[in-house]
């Protein structure tokens, strides 16, 4: 997790750092990482059973363009239980499914027109101040009554466990993030057992 060794202020690396190949990882542990756990860009890779454990950074972070393959996958006591995407345009379609854990934008999303964003079942997504999601193509979140789809605050402990690493300080207040912005051409989008919490302001609470 580190390039110039222990406690260096610099050459911050991911335990793993996988870009633009698409390898399989499995019954791994990532422990006490100087920085990130896994880095996954560009990447088609399949994780199964892997952990990341005690990284003073971030668990997982991937990119718009990566088709991940989760399965069995852990973040504990790590700076940031979850997977940060670096966010933007939608490149094409995508799934959304972090295998439990929370999905935290870098950025404001775009959805293009001619492209589908399908979010599983129980996935958490957090966005920050000023952040938003707009779709010009097709958000497909389809929820149930017991695996709510959720769009929240960042700063909301609640989903997905504490995505800020602040110990629940700040608390969320409505307002934290902008909102859901469904275009013109948007007309096959399903929002169904969908909780939208803390949005409402782009210039924030």
């Amino acid at each position: 997790g580190n390039y110039y060794g222990p406690g260096n202020t610099s050459g911050f690396e991911p335990a793993i750092d996988i870009n633009g190949s698409s390898p399989t990882i499995q019954n791994t542990r990532v422990i006490d990482s100087d920085s990130q756990g896994v880095s996954l860009l560009n990447t088609d890779a399949t994780l199964n059973q892997v952990t990341v454990n005690g990284a003073r950074g971030i668990a997982f972070v991937t990119d718009l363009v990566s088709q991940l393959r989760l399965s069995g996958v852990v973040a504990v006591n790590n700076g940031n239980n979850e997977f940060y995407i670096n966010s933007g345009g939608l490149p094409g379609n995508q799934t959304w499914n972090f295998d439990g854990l929370p999905a935290v934008l870098s950025g404001s999303l775009d959805v293009p027109s001619g492209d589908t964003l399908t979010v599983a079942p129980g996935q958490v997504v957090k966005l920050n101040q000023g952040q938003y999601i707009t779709v010009d193509g097709t958000l497909s979140a389809a929820g149930t009554a017991a695996l709510p789809i959720i769009f929240t605050s960042i700063y909301d402990g609640s989903a997905g466990g504490d995505s800020a690493d602040d110990g629940g300080t700040p608390a969320p207040l409505p307002g934290d993030w902008y909102g859901i912005q469904l275009q013109n051409g948007s007309d096959a989008s399903v929002l169904q057992n969908v909780q939208i919490r803390y949005a409402g302001n782009y210039y924030g609470p």
